[in-house]
């Protein structure tokens, strides 16, 4: 084998590896799907890996004036402008913004951020453990799911809900 040949696998063998990383996680249904586990107003929830394209740190957010009680402002976050909104307040919370610590970034031509105040882990919810919604539930839940070695279920959020509340008339967020 030449040093060409040798050169060329090397790349492909690189390539092949980088692209392993840039491409999403497939998991069968039937295996669950993946969640992070958090604390929102101190109570745990769910939410689904699915519609996000990240999590960060939440950095300095730039306030609007006149926004939605919801909408903490602007955030810069992989080279670009975010809007970022607070979690608590689109599930009925008040939380003071400066303990929101975590953004959950939604992918999408317009990414938005959710802020939060803990992250506590990953875990893979298997569609089987995902209980129908109560009655009295706070808005924005999927279902409610218990975790193993825990007491009570958390709360599983509706991603797609609570952006299309954003996407709604900003005058009701929050309301």
């Amino acid at each position: 084998m030449s040093d060409t040949d040798i050169a060329r696998r090397a790349r492909v063998l690189a390539e092949t590896f980088d692209r392993s990383f840039a491409a999403p996680v497939r998991v069968r249904e039937d295996e669950g799907r993946p969640a992070l586990v958090i604390r929102v107003g101190g109570d745990p929830y769910l939410l689904l890996l699915e519609g996000l394209s990240g999590i960060a740190k939440r950095k300095r957010v730039v306030p609007l004036p006149g926004g939605a009680p919801a909408q903490l402002g602007l955030s810069g976050l992989r080279g670009g402008l975010v809007g970022v909104f607070s979690m608590p307040v689109l599930l009925g919370y008040e939380v003071a913004p400066s303990r929101l610590s975590w953004l959950a970034v939604a992918g999408g031509p317009r990414p938005v951020a959710l802020a939060f105040e803990e992250l506590e882990g990953q875990v893979v919810v298997s569609p089987s453990n995902v209980a129908a919604v109560p009655a009295d539930a706070r808005r924005h839940v999927a279902g409610l799911v218990r975790l193993d070695g825990e007491a009570s279920d958390r709360a599983l959020l509706d991603l797609g809900a609570m952006l299309a509340r954003l996407g709604s008339s900003s005058d009701t967020v929050g309301a």
